[in-house]
């Protein structure tokens, strides 16, 4: 299911991220059933599907937060599962979660400078030039409690970009946004993109955004990816439809 000119190789020859037969059980439910998925370096993928699905098991799976109860989790040719969650971290894989955490009593300038510490040596922009990629340059010295919702997820989008990450994993980036923000939203990431060149894996359930960041598309039902394909092919596919797009919109 998934694209097979995802597959681009890193310079070692293997794929970026490679999720091979990955299963992860709790009692008698598979979470994650047999998930296979290759990302390209750089590339972007938006995973969707109905709540309790496996998606956010298959991101505490990727960061190491979980163990799987079998298959591998290949990143840059090497397999990461066993890896303490630090290490993983450390080698670029970050996390943002769909709550922003920021130091709301500290200045916007200050939670990037914070979150830079643990860069691990990598090349990073500055907090300047981050405040100005997520449109913040004006609010750099405002607490970030001020913050309407929207600017915070912009401020921890450069917190993010600030540890110099190679991978990043979205949780619902447009959750409680209005449909301005949203918008505002996908032109950062799209920017985002295109000035670091990360990777990205992003769980979503506004469609209209998903729609919006032109990216292939996987859909997660009862553990299985059972769809991929860009957003034009996965709506038109019956069981996407039945089980889950078409309750969406219709």
């Amino acid at each position: 299911m998934q694209d097979a000119a995802e597959g681009n190789a890193t310079s070692g020859g293997a794929p970026f991220l490679e999720i091979i037969s990955l299963v992860k059980s709790f009692g008698g439910v598979r979470a994650v059933d047999h998930v296979d998925l290759v990302l390209d370096t750089g590339a972007m993928r938006c995973i969707i599907g109905p709540n309790g699905c496996g998606k956010t098991t298959l991101f505490n799976l990727i960061t190491g937060y979980l163990p799987p109860s079998s298959g591998d989790i290949r990143y840059r040719g090497q397999s990461i599962v066993g890896r303490p969650l630090h290490k993983i971290a450390a080698d670029g894989i970050v996390r943002k979660f769909q709550v922003p955490s920021v130091f709301p009593e500290m200045t916007v300038e200050d939670n990037i400078r914070a979150a830079a510490g643990v860069r691990h040596g990598r090349s990073v922009a500055s907090p300047a030039e981050l405040l100005d990629m997520v449109g913040l340059t004006k609010n750099r010295r405002h607490m970030a409690g001020t913050l309407s919702h929207g600017e915070k997820q912009w401020l921890e989008l450069a917190m993010v970009l600030s540890t110099a990450p190679r991978l990043i994993l979205l949780d619902e980036p447009a959750a409680g946004m209005t449909r301005t923000e949203k918008t505002e939203t996908v032109r950062l990431i799209h920017e985002i993109r295109r000035e670091t060149n990360v990777a990205a894996l992003v769980i979503e359930h506004d469609m209209a955004f998903v729609a919006a960041l032109d990216c292939p598309i996987s859909v997660m039902m009862l553990g299985r990816i059972v769809a991929s394909g860009d957003y034009d092919t996965v709506r038109r596919d019956p069981l996407v439809r039945e089980a889950y797009l078409g309750a969406v919109n219709g």
